[in-house]
């Protein structure tokens, strides 16, 4: 069996509500389009052509009569190059979902093929990024069987590692990460996913700032750090346009966001200040408030070069 009638078996069960039928207006239209499409013979013509056939009038009706092309029309839910909005894709995939999300938890080979439920989970994770809110891959991986879905387990990992939101998705995974060689570089791998993701998780900061090895520790302070200067130069910018427009109410929400956020990311920084690793110290100086450097100097007293730094920077925050 190939690949397209592998997907056409999963989706036969779908149909649309439909109430368009093709009359002499609709093929008069057809063949304009398709003589001008042919006289453009460019890209243009072949997309206006195409919106126009891919419309969300017509969806309906081509999806239920071409039965055995649906392995092609189902791209068009994930496509822009149509002329589906958005919505009502998103609306689409919504349906198509729940239908693979059933026949993975109810179907059998002998009614499909073998390996459906590998091609249930790809299109479901194909089509995840257009349902309604931050889709839950946690919640896709606690509902399988470690001893016998370790697959599917897989797919909805890697799939979550690059586009979950969620701060417990990845504290789920930081958990299973067991003390042996090459931890270290798959905790450094959360964090990555993490911020690409721009999200932070408590309770990662809180066991790092612990327990923590060296490198795991300079990987979140330097992230850290790079963030709070972010905020600054944010706060800084905000600061300045509204001293020559203090009516602008839309920078003033942005400003009070932007210390907010600084404010978090400082206390969160502030977990490792009793780590006396030169880089990480380092890091810390250049980023830290006036009023919280202080807590710095007993870890930097054994570094007379990064002691003079917090001595330096205090004298001139106090003038």
């Amino acid at each position: 069996m190939s690949a397209s009638e592998r997907l056409d078996m999963l989706f036969k069960k779908i149909k649309l509500e439909n109430d368009f039928f093709p009359d002499f207006s609709f093929y008069k239209k057809f063949f304009e389009g398709s003589i001008n499409s042919v006289i453009d013979s460019g890209w243009s013509g072949l997309a206006r052509l195409k919106k126009f056939t891919i419309s969300q009038d017509m969806f309906p009706f081509l999806w239920n009569e071409e039965i055995y092309n649906r392995h092609r029309l189902v791209n068009e839910i994930t496509s822009r190059d149509n002329g589906l909005s958005r919505q009502y894709r998103a609306g689409l995939a919504i349906l198509v979902s729940a239908e693979l999300e059933r026949i993975f938890e109810v179907e059998t080979e002998s009614n499909f093929y073998p390996e459906f439920k590998r091609d249930c989970v790809e299109f479901r994770i194909k089509l995840a990024h257009l349902l309604p809110g931050d889709f839950d891959y946690l919640y896709e991986i606690k509902k399988l069987d470690p001893s016998k879905d370790e697959e599917y387990i897989g797919l909805w990992r890697r799939a979550g590692m690059r586009a979950s939101k969620d701060p417990k998705f990845y504290e789920y995974f930081w958990s299973t990460i067991k003390r042996k060689p090459g931890a270290s570089n798959r905790k450094l791998e959360v964090l990555s996913k993490m911020d690409s993701a721009d999200i932070y998780s408590d309770a990662i900061l809180g066991e790092v700032s612990k327990r923590g090895t060296k490198k795991v520790k300079r990987a979140l302070v330097s992230r850290l750090a790079r963030d709070i200067n972010s905020q600054v130069w944010n706060i800084k910018n905000a600061e300045r346009s509204l001293k020559e427009d203090s009516e602008q109410k839309e920078v003033l929400l942005k400003l009070n966001k932007w210390k907010e956020n600084f404010d978090n990311l400082e206390s969160a920084l502030m977990l490792f200040a009793d780590c006396d690793d030169r880089e990480i110290l380092s890091d810390m100086i250049d980023v830290v408030s006036h009023e919280n450097l202080t807590w710095l100097i007993p870890a930097a007293s054994k570094y007379y070069y990064l002691s003079q730094r917090i001595e330096s920077k205090i004298a001139r925050g106090s003038k």
